[in-house]
């Protein structure tokens, strides 16, 4: 029997690039091998907008691209991704985004306060199926990413940093619980206190604005799935793009240098 023509799969070739097996691909975004290896052999109903942002924050990859009828995947800009800069951005990229992953730590923080709040406006105890959810995606991610590890490195650093400097973490510790008679209070509206936009408000605001210009669908979600992955991929290049040329408060992004 002649030999089943090869499936035009950008995600494949991203992989290839990558020198990554579908294994360590997989692990990187943190699905399965057997999604990875469906997707491959062009099980479309496995490719979900969601994988697809994965990979483009993973490897720097614009997500329209690795979308069909795309048939290789380029950088944000449109330039041809290849194996120099998967390595480089490998290599280096923590670094060179380091200042951005600590203040996106706080946003998203917020953020969660906020989804913990709105889940409060609802009736009876949904809060508590919002808080069940979060757990599970909690335990999920650590077993994903393989981070169980890592968490209880970091965490046993942490205390040891803490026991090397007792009477400064003491005192400030004291200095709150001095000046503050109600603790939930205080924090409560410390966060209320800030209304910069945190990283789901600046996407939120930039749906609407999209919107507004015609420029994103209505009833996305009613959409058969090619068109809510081609449509969503496209939104997630496009903000990428803008945040990269124009920081959203709060982030500021360092100048890329070889």
């Amino acid at each position: 029997m002649p030999e089943k023509p090869e499936i035009e799969c950008p995600l494949r070739k991203l992989r290839e690039i990558t020198g990554k097996s579908q294994v360590d691909f997989a692990r990187a975004l943190g699905c399965s091998p057997s999604t990875i290896r469906k997707i491959e052999r062009g099980e479309d109903s496995k490719l979900n907008p969601f994988l697809i942002m994965t990979a483009a924050a993973v490897f720097s990859v614009a997500a329209n691209s690795l979308v069909p009828p795309s048939k290789q995947p380029t950088r944000l800009h449109g330039e041809p991704y290849t194996k120099e800069f998967f390595e480089d951005w490998w290599k280096n990229g923590p670094k060179l985004i380091e200042s951005i992953i600590q203040q996106q730590k706080a946003l998203l923080v917020r953020d969660f306060e906020l989804v913990l709040t709105a889940a409060m406006r609802l009736p009876g105890m949904s809060y508590g199926g919002v808080m069940a959810s979060f757990n599970q995606w909690l335990f999920e991610t650590m077993h994903k990413f393989q981070l169980l590890p890592h968490y209880e490195t970091e965490w046993k650093e942490r205390r040891t940093k803490a026991k090397g400097k007792p009477k400064t973490t003491q005192a400030d510790w004291e200095l709150v619980k001095l000046f503050v008679e109600n603790k939930s209070k205080f924090i409560q509206e410390a966060f209320e206190a800030d209304i910069s936009p945190t990283m789901f408000s600046y996407s939120l605001s930039e749906i609407r604005k999209l919107e507004m210009k015609n420029e994103l669908e209505p009833d996305l979600f009613k959409k058969p799935k090619a068109e809510q992955l081609k449509l969503m991929t496209n939104f997630g290049t496009k903000v990428a793009k803008k945040t990269f040329q124009e920081p959203p408060p709060m982030i500021s992004m360092p100048k890329r240098t070889r």
